[in-house]
């Protein structure tokens, strides 16, 4: 009779385990699905975000174009706004007439930049040979300049003895201080193809350059900042460039799409 006690005791100990193995089967399986689901969530809240940011951008677009025939309609002058049940977006234009492009901008223009900026004379004089040696073609070093050798001695990537394809490259001129490249973005540009800035856009540029090179601006090339924010507050921040050609059929050419780093 003990004997079956004990079995049927054991057998109870066995359902018993089961049952906690089982619980506990269950409680991973929740928390699991949980998790994909919060992840789930996460991504179609980054989707949407990034679906506003993109709708802002090309509403900002479209403005731009319907206002490019009347010479005396700024819309840049506005951000766009944009409402829907998902959340909202919110675009900026700039004309890029008024930032200097880096690949059409002179020695003497940037040595004039760079000591505005705060470099000495002599640091700016150097770095203006270093940025322009960094885009020319041929691997001749100005004075106080760089080319291939003296990358290599310092342990960095060569030149690209190519026109720079966006204004982050600056960082990569030799004895580019910290910093300084990210500082001046705000005013230069690789877009507009003209020798100089349009001071009536940007007072900024002008306060750094008082004394030009000017150039009134085409009204062609706009940067756009659109910023798309899911309902739940998850934001996309997206940058364009665009040229309005004039052309009916073909009004734009995007010359940059790109998500904004973290924190940009």
């Amino acid at each position: 009779m003990a004997r079956g006690n004990d079995a049927r005791g054991f057998a109870l100990l066995m359902v018993l385990a089961g049952l906690a193995v089982l619980g506990l089967l269950a409680a991973a399986i929740g928390m699991v699905a949980e998790t994909r689901l919060r992840h789930a969530h996460r991504l179609a809240a980054a989707a949407r975000a990034e679906a506003l940011a993109d709708a802002g951008a090309h509403l900002a677009v479209a403005r731009l174009v319907a206002a490019a025939a009347d010479a005396m309609v700024r819309p840049e002058a506005e951000p766009v706004r944009l409402d829907l049940d998902g959340g909202h977006a919110e675009a900026v234009a700039v004309d890029e007439g008024g930032r200097l492009d880096v690949n059409f901008a002179d020695a003497d223009t940037w040595r004039r930049l760079l000591t505005a900026s705060g470099l000495s004379p002599a640091e700016a004089e150097a770095l203006a040979a270093r940025i322009l040696d960094w885009a020319d073609a041929d691997d001749l070093a100005r004075p106080s300049g760089a080319e291939a050798e003296a990358y290599q001695r310092a342990g960095l990537p060569p030149p690209g003895n190519r026109p720079f394809a966006m204004v982050a490259e600056l960082d990569r001129v030799l004895g580019m201080p910290p910093g300084l490249a990210a500082r001046l973005a705000p005013v230069l540009t690789v877009h507009t193809r003209l020798r100089g800035f349009d001071p009536a856009v940007s007072r900024e540029l002008a306060a750094l350059l008082p004394e030009g090179p000017f150039r009134p601006s085409r009204r062609r090339v706009f940067a756009i900042r659109s910023t798309g924010r899911d309902r739940d507050g998850l934001e996309f921040v997206r940058f364009a460039t665009v040229r309005l050609t004039g052309d009916p059929a073909h009004p734009v050419v995007v010359l940059e799409w790109r998500r904004a780093p973290p924190g940009g």
